[in-house]
């Protein structure tokens, strides 16, 4: 940062576009060639108490919001643990239900010194701030951590495996095994990332540079044990921000902490994850929501700044490198054109500066080698992607009216702009207002949330795919000078020393103008005047916390955002955008840039109900967020901005809450007098918690106990005795699961939405009584294809039918759908790419011209021409469910026994020669020439597969499950097949 200080920003437009000091300074450190800090110091030894697993303690954070139906299962879970040394932290993050009440219910009467800490109001993003507040609660006893969401449970045994694995192999990180548990169709599914933890040793320590392989692994903590002393001696905490996917830089940080870090893995379950619910953080993102994965790229920064902060080894570069490159899958998921254009810009960007801060010192060539381009992003080629100057955040609720004449005033700024509209749950026109200016303009960017968060919240939405060197807020309802704002920011380009520049405004108040309020304008005089940095940011803290009434360098912006309340929550960016800065300047100019318009609607400002009370949390927030070091300097301002917030804000509180007022304000460490002046000095009495009782969820009573061997994953439950709260009576199904090779086509084919539909449409004509939304959990291989698919994939889909509408079919059991399915799929194979083609034509002609939809069945159309053939379908029996409520309850049945073993020597199709356990040479034509196929086929799933030697056990070369080699012939690894029983 220093660095960059004394050099002019005109002299380093390539640092400029970076979004983050770290990578900047490491940018800088390598071009003056000077010395990047040192690698860490080993890791601390652990404090262990001594052998005996059972006298170490766990500290377990749970974490959650708003899950007061789910988390009395998650604690539960905890507290049965067969390792009885443990203590559960449970942080609420501000949950407006009875979250709360369902732990301490769950809780009671078991005197192991739990905690509950209560958050004042649900913090912005994901679990990182939460997380982070349970590490801080942890006792000093503790030896280990472990980490649960408030919607899972662990398995009984979980801990005391954990922990005796960490003990046995002296290790600071272990990872056990998950499964996932979709809460609407009661299917259990095996974890996604079988490929990686398959390869790694089990049971014996190892480091990251043997294996590097476990950085892709999942990146969940709730399946690891941490050592204590080792978070805490690295200094491993979570990211925190306005975004999601933290867990994947906690992941990085907590295995690369230490170069001796050792880690171990063990395969038996831990932990039920539940997936299909919508109040999760990763709902939706594999369509309309797909825009909030641009929270992915703060923690890509992260990461890279960690690594390239400590000259991290070669190894560990190139794995970054890769992960970086496996990325695109977040661009490939955005549904609209410009987004994924411009977050294909952002990962690419991201890419080359970090590629050319590590090539200092290691070969650039070693980096280069590990990125894959995709149709949708060249990592490394000759386009040049356009300059911004500025870009223009801009949140939204029900502007309909005022929206247009902003953003026609926007076109008229003298700099290269881009406009982020980002639409907080509009009731009325205001989208489709944006949607039709933003056909004409192709640097106006569209964001949306179904439900309002608050401006704060919509403003952090923005804040990861800013281009812009400079940074402008800007609310809906107000009106820009875009002369004046142009030389705002030029007189802050000027400026080599400052990061804001406050500019003047001016007040319309019902159609009469004012200059700006009184205090403003005094403190601008204060800060024209001032000699030193401290009194310009003295002056400026001063000012009305307005957003709009400034001009940021955006990579001075790195982690200043917004507050997570719905009132006041530019209290946070205020302040912290002035702490932030180097130095602040008060513009010359006289001329109003921001007119800002009062009195024509109701605006947040006005707000006289309960709502208001969120003013507490947004300066409890605001305090925490400046830290102690900021505090110790302008702690005196903020006591004096926080009484005056109280005043101001205390008659817009009901009287109804005055009590629960007091009580805030006292929380919020407002001194007495303020708070009793304010709202009197009878507090509210504390409300009676009352936990209000669910039924024990199925996730519960999942089997999951038994340490299982490699690919084999056992489940059972009785439904009589634990039903879904969502469902109290699933609808039975039956299912089967599809493989076909689509030959011809990239795996992007299936990121494009138009494809998917049509290829799914297809699917369900060819079949009797199956409807395209039964053709579901499609997916490709996400990883490069295998070159002898030869441009080809291999697509794997669900065919789920309710149990009626089977029978109705002619399907009277899976086996006869498995057998109708196959059927009917080699039946449509002649014309099935014909009717894609079609299917995609219907849908693009449908689509208004020049629209999203439009440019997205153009793309399909590519992709469907490039179609070559669809090999014949292998079909397998996915799952059975047909649960029968019976009159009372029964023990959960005893896993179904694998439909077969590991002696190759009887697997239909065997070729004479066994190469190992579970592993040999068979004829693997007729299952589709994979040995993914050949295992499923015979009743297995797939470990490993090789092209042999002259049809013998040596191996030639590595295919894997999904590879394919112009030979009869292969050596197929594989392993039991998972049981399900119910």
């Amino acid at each position: 940062f220093l660095l960059c200080q004394r050099q002019s920003l005109k002299t380093l437009a390539k640092e400029a576009h970076m979004q983050y000091y770290a990578i900047l300074a490491a940018v800088a450190a390598a071009a003056t060639q000077q010395t990047l800090p040192a690698p860490r110091a080993a890791a601390a030894p652990l404090v262990k108490n001594d052998k005996d697993t059972t006298t170490d303690e766990v500290c377990v954070i749970i974490t959650g919001f708003d899950t007061e139906d789910t988390v009395g299962d998650a604690v539960a879970s905890v507290l049965g643990q067969t390792h009885s040394n443990l203590k559960i932290v449970f942080v609420d993050d501000g949950s407006r239900d009875a979250t709360r009440c369902a732990v301490e219910h769950a809780l009671e009467g078991d005197d192991r010194g739990h905690s509950v800490v209560a958050l004042p109001a649900n913090t912005p993003g994901g679990v990182g701030s939460v997380a982070n507040k349970g590490m801080d609660a942890c006792p000093a006893t503790s030896n280990y951590v472990a980490f649960l969401d408030a919607d899972d449970v662990m398995a009984k045994t979980a801990l005391a495996q954990l922990v005796e694995a960490a003990q046995t192999n002296d290790a600071d990180v272990v990872l056990g095994d998950w499964f996932r548990y979709d809460q609407n169709t009661h299917k259990q599914l095996p974890p996604y990332d079988l490929k990686v933890t398959s390869s790694l040793p089990r049971d014996t320590a190892f480091t990251v540079e043997q294996h590097p392989q476990v950085l892709r692994a999942s990146p969940v903590p709730w399946r690891k044990l941490y050592g204590a002393d080792y978070l805490r001696t690295n200094d491993v905490k979570f990211p925190t921000g306005d975004h999601f996917f933290e867990d994947n830089a906690f992941h990085w940080r907590a295995l690369t902490a230490s170069k001796d870090a050792k880690v171990a893995y063990t395969g038996t379950p831990v932990v039920a994850h539940t997936v299909g619910d919508a109040r999760q953080t990763t709902a939706g993102i594999d369509g309309a929501d797909a825009e909030k994965l641009g929270g992915y790229f703060p923690n890509l920064n992260a990461i890279a700044a960690e690594l390239l902060a400590d000259k991290a080894p070669s190894f560990l570069l190139r794995e970054f490198a890769s992960f970086l490159s496996r990325s695109k899958w977040i661009v490939s998921r955005q549904q609209d054109p410009k987004l994924r254009a411009k977050f294909a810009r952002i990962l690419q960007r991201t890419a080359r500066d970090f590629v050319d801060a590590a090539a200092t010192y290691v070969p650039r060539e070693d980096l280069l080698s590990e990125f894959e381009d995709n149709d949708h992003v060249k990592f490394f080629g000759d386009d040049e992607a356009p300059r911004v100057e500025l870009s223009v955040v801009i949140p939204t609720k029900d502007a309909g009216k005022q929206i247009t004449a902003l953003l026609t005033s926007l076109t008229n700024v003298p700099l290269a702009t881009e406009v982020f509209v980002v639409d907080d749950g509009s009731t009325d026109d205001t989208v489709e207002a944006v949607q039709k200016f933003r056909g004409k303009h192709d640097n106006v960017y569209l964001l949306r949330d179904g439900v309002s968060k608050g401006a704060g919240r919509a403003r952090n939405r923005a804040a990861p795919l800013r281009d812009g060197a400079f940074t402008v807020y800007v609310d809906a309802d107000d009106l820009v000078d875009a002369h004046a704002l142009g030389a705002a920011v030029r007189e802050l380009r000027a400026n080599d020393d400052a990061d804001l520049l406050f500019f003047p405004y001016q007040i319309d108040q019902s159609g009469t103008k004012r200059s700006m309020w009184d205090k403003d304008q005094a403190a601008f005089a204060r800060g024209r005047a001032a000699a030193t940095a401290d009194e310009r940011k003295a002056a400026a803290l001063s000012l009305t916390n307005y957003p709009w009434n400034r001009v940021a360098r955006t990579a001075a912006l790195n982690g200043v955002q917004f507050g997570a309340t719905r009132v006041n929550n530019d209290v946070r960016f205020h302040w912290g955008s002035i702490a932030a800065s180097r130095d602040v300047a008060f513009s010359e100019k006289t001329t109003p840039v921001v007119t800002h318009r009062k009195g024509y609607t109701q605006t947040i400002t006005d707000i006289a109900s309960s709502t208001r009370l969120e003013a507490f949390a947004a300066l409890a927030e605001t305090r925490d967020a400046l830290g102690a070091e900021f505090l110790q300097t302008n702690g005196a301002a903020f006591d004096r901005f926080a009484r005056d917030l109280v005043v101001w804000a205390a008659p817009k509180i009901p009287a109804a809450n005055k009590g629960e007022a007091l009580q805030k304000c006292l929380d919020a460490k407002i001194d007495a007098a303020t708070c009793s002046r304010a709202f009197g000095t009878v507090a509210a009495q504390p409300t009676k918690c009352v936990a209000h009782q669910h039924p024990v969820r199925a996730i519960r009573l999942l089997e999951m106990d038994t340490p299982l061997a490699a690919y084999s994953y056992s489940f059972s439950y009785d439904v009589s005795t634990a039903q879904p709260t969502s469902s109290p009576t699933p609808t039975p199904i039956i299912a089967v699961e599809v493989t076909s090779t689509v030959a011809g086509v990239t795996a992007d084919a299936f990121q494009n939405t138009v494809f998917v539909d049509a290829f799914k449409t297809t699917v369900a004509a060819a079949i009797t009584g199956v409807d395209a939304d039964m053709v579901t959990n499609l997916r490709v291989d996400g990883v490069p294809v295998n070159r002898r698919l030869t441009g080809g994939v291999e697509v794997t889909y669900e065919i789920v039918v309710p149990a009626a509408t089977a029978a109705a079919s002619g399907y009277d059991d899976v086996d006869a759908l498995s057998s109708g399915v196959s059927t009917s799929l080699e039946a449509a194979a002649d014309t099935f790419v014909e009717e894609v083609k079609n299917e995609v034509a219907t849908i693009a002609a449908a689509a208004p011209v020049g629209s999203p939809e439009a440019a997205e069945a153009a793309a399909a159309a590519t992709h469907a021409e490039a179609i070559t053939t669809v090999s014949a379908p292998v079909v397998v029996v996915s799952q059975t469910l047909a649960p029968t409520p019976r009159p009372s309850p029964a023990p959960s049945p005893a896993p179904t026994p694998a439909p077969t073993t590991c002696d190759p020597s009887s697997w239909p199709d065997f070729d004479d020669e066994v190469c190992g356990a579970c592993k040999a040479l068979v004829n693997w034509e007729t299952y589709g020439s994979t040995c993914g196929g050949y295992c499923s086929g015979i009743g297995l799933t797939c470990v490993d597969g090789w092209e042999e030697v002259d049809e013998t056990c040596e191996v030639e070369e590595h295919l894997g499950c999904n590879g394919r080699a112009d030979s009869s012939d292969a050596i197929c690894e594989c392993a039991p097949l998972a049981a399900y029983s119910y």
